[in-house]
């Protein structure tokens, strides 16, 4: 799938490796600590190099996360970036395994560590496009004639939204008259909290059954659909068997590949059901990379789709609900210059109610929040170690909305539309 055309990166064992996240703290004595998690390539050479120098046998997971890391000057990653991992990461570092039932990151973690050198430096990152793929099946028809079918099919009315407590990730669902479901992402912090969503909440519009039941039974039409390839807004899927997996009857996720994590849910995705790539817009010459279209539209439902960029909070996909005189945003992790430009114009009288971007946490002007009319709902899916949802965006939204919701704090949000 990849066509690499520096092999050199690989040829002396240099690892290669994606920064998936990374959170800075800071001391009382004002000293920038950061915790890093990163992930191998899908080229196995990225891996097998770090194995190679370190003895560690990996499992199921790829992940790796370091904590109490402090940098040179200039020398901090970018997250979503791809770097030549420094060789203090791999020399100087102990390594522990990361036990099954441990609160975060047991889904996608592999092992995690405590920094014990001197300040890192990450060189400048490599060429993003050498790395990333995407996906090819070949028919690129299927959107059109799988997904608009099932959109058009929605019914009219008895709309229940829900939106998960699922710690700092993102788990959101649309009824449709118990007829048909929308499943828009199915992450999560804690592995702890996801397992016990999956196993003992009670649907609120299937009152008979559990969650792990609705997602298996066959009751309802269902479709899930993944806004990007953050793991809190992914990794819950492989918390599901593979008959839950077979229940949807198709999945839509974003047509670009960056790791192992990665590939290795799309594998299980493929696997269990119809997947539906969707190919982002290509950049315009002299445009910027925010700019998002609508893949489908109705008056009901609309899907956007991001532009071809290296930062994938602003490359992906985006739902719009529009029923009676009530607006829903998922946003995923997009930033709030793309929601105010090319979602909120279209949201023309009635309440507007928004699942906050990015957990509350950083996507880019929050400013623009004090443009919103007629706010109704801002909900905040947060509770996890990094110290969302950002003060100032708390602010805003008390200020624009009639009400806040804090999944950590009031725990899962639901509405019936009237």
């Amino acid at each position: 799938m990849l066509n690499l055309t520096a092999n050199t990166y690989f040829d002396d064992g240099k690892v290669v490796v994606f920064i998936e996240r990374i959170e800075k703290t800071t001391t009382i004595n004002r000293i920038s600590k950061y915790s890093i998690v990163f992930d191998f390539l899908i080229d196995p050479r990225s891996k097998s190099n770090f194995i190679a120098r370190t003895n560690l046998n990996f499992k199921d997971n790829s992940m790796l996360e370091v904590s109490e890391v402090t940098f040179e000057k200039f020398g901090v990653p970018r997250e979503s970036s791809f770097y030549i991992l420094p060789e203090e990461f791999i020399t100087e570092t102990e390594w522990l395994p990361v036990s099954e039932n441990e609160e975060f990151g047991a889904n996608y973690l592999a092992f995690k560590a405590s920094y014990k050198a001197g300040p890192a430096f990450f060189d400048n990152a490599e060429g993003y496009f050498n790395f990333v793929t995407s996906i090819d099946f070949g028919n690129e028809h299927l959107f059109k004639n799988v997904a608009e079918p099932f959109f058009n099919s929605l019914n009219r009315k008895n709309i229940d939204i829900t939106v998960y407590n699922v710690g700092q990730g993102n788990w959101n669902e649309i009824n449709f008259n118990n007829e048909a479901l929308i499943v828009y992402d199915f992450g999560s912090s804690s592995t702890q909290v996801m397992g016990n969503l999956i196993r003992t909440i009670v649907h609120p519009q299937v009152q008979r059954v559990r969650i792990d039941t609705v997602l298996g039974d066959g009751i309802l039409k269902k479709v899930l659909i993944i806004s990007h390839w953050d793991t809190d807004h992914y990794v819950g899927i492989k918390a599901l068997s593979d008959i839950q997996l077979q229940s949807f009857d198709f999945c839509i996720v974003p047509n670009r590949i960056e790791n192992e994590t990665t590939i290795n849910v799309l594998n299980l995705l493929l696997e269990n059901t119809l997947v539906i790539p969707v190919e982002m817009n290509s950049r315009i010459i002299g445009g910027g990379s925010s700019r998002l279209t609508i893949e489908y539209d109705s008056t009901l439902l609309k899907l956007y789709k991001g532009t071809k960029c290296s930062n994938r909070n602003k490359r992906g996909i985006l739902l719009s609900l529009h029923y009676n005189n009530s607006h829903f945003i998922f946003p995923g992790d997009h930033h709030y210059n793309q929601i105010d430009t090319y979602i909120r114009p279209l949201c023309i009288g009635g309440e507007y109610n928004l699942v906050v971007p990015h957990h509350g946490g950083n996507a880019g002007r929050y400013q623009l929040l004090d443009r919103i009319e007629n706010g109704e709902n801002g909900i905040i899916s947060t509770g996890g170690r990094y110290g969302h949802p950002i003060d100032e965006v708390v602010s805003r939204i008390e200020n624009n909305f009639n009400h806040i919701h804090k999944t950590n704090i009031n725990g899962c949000f639901n509405i019936t539309l009237p």
